[in-house]
């Protein structure tokens, strides 16, 4: 009789064993699909509106783009808005570049340079650009 009820507390002791692993184990992927961000909000949030210099319409299909960042940017949407996260730096070389060429109509290039403070979480930078020829 004894021998069973030490069976029985075995069997239970490995069944939260491995109940607790494997609850262990999906929120593990949990985490690495949906969880924290890489650096827990060391992030500042970019956004602005890009507009053409001659009519002040929105341009749509602009990369918007930090120097040396090839993996955050945003394009520009139908209302010549954009939006991203980078990194926090005290200095910023935004790149405007035309994305889709000729679709929306040709643009120049621009490049301008922001400074700011260490602590900032958000800039807002609206710019026109003229019509390439």
């Amino acid at each position: 009789m004894n021998v069973k009820k030490l069976k029985e507390k075995k069997r239970k002791l490995i069944r939260a064993f491995f109940g607790l692993f494997s609850f262990s184990a999906v929120m593990f992927v949990f985490q690495a699909c949906y969880g924290m961000p890489e650096d827990y909000g060391l992030d500042v949030f970019i956004e602005g509106n890009v507009i053409s210099k001659v009519d002040n319409q929105p341009i749509q299909g602009i990369k918007v783009s930090v120097e040396g960042n090839s993996h955050n940017y945003g394009i520009t949407d139908s209302a010549g808005h954009y939006s991203f996260y980078n990194q926090i730096a005290q200095q910023y070389t935004l790149k405007f570049m035309d994305a889709d060429s000729s679709a929306h109509g040709a643009y120049k290039s621009l490049d301008t340079t922001i400074v700011t403070s260490a602590d900032i979480k958000k800039i807002v930078l609206n710019v026109a650009l003229e019509e390439a020829n």
